[in-house]
């Protein structure tokens, strides 16, 4: 999972959401680098900026194992025990989380604002996750990656690169 958002107001509730499951993505109670998928895999940090975030995390249900990042760097990682494991986000719930049936004053919402939400069905390894958030880093402007540190990465994978046929044929 792949994410671009801030908080931009007061309302500083969950951004990223399940509405059927406690899922959570990133963002929490004023919070950001926050992550919780049946338990807390971070419970983030306090933070008053509304500068954009690029959140992402891996859950690999093969190896039980997660990994979750901000801006490029390492937030929380770590192994999955059976109790812990959420297997589903769920119904995806954006600008806030409220189950359907509760009363306004259980709402979590946000005043936020989201340019990108990207769901991969797979877990990415190390160097296509880094080829999206290096991606959407110089999209966005976020984390001041350059083009040419891009370039110079993607060189760096060298002949490496051919068993990434995703990162060859876009770093052209």
């Amino acid at each position: 999972v792949f994410t671009i958002a801030r908080y931009c107001g007061e309302n500083r509730g969950r951004v990223i959401s399940s509405k059927n499951n406690n899922w959570l993505f990133g963002f929490n109670n004023g919070s950001i680098e926050a992550f919780y998928a049946g338990t807390w895999l971070s419970m983030g940090r306090e933070s008053t900026e509304e500068d954009w975030q690029l959140q992402s995390a891996v859950v690999d249900l093969d190896s039980d194992t997660f990994d979750t990042w901000n801006n490029g760097n390492v937030v929380s990682e770590g192994k999955i025990s059976d109790e812990m494991k959420l297997t589903v986000i769920g119904m995806l719930s954006v600008g806030g989380w409220r189950k359907s049936g509760e009363h306004e004053h259980v709402s979590s919402g946000s005043d936020c604002e989201i340019a990108r939400v990207l769901v991969y069905n797979d877990a990415l390894g190390d160097h296509l996750r880094r080829h999206v958030e290096m991606r959407l880093g110089m999209m966005y402007s976020i984390s001041g990656i350059a083009v040419s540190q891009y370039i110079d990465w993607s060189k760096s994978l060298g002949e490496s690169i051919r068993n990434h046929p995703n990162i060859a044929r876009t770093s052209a």
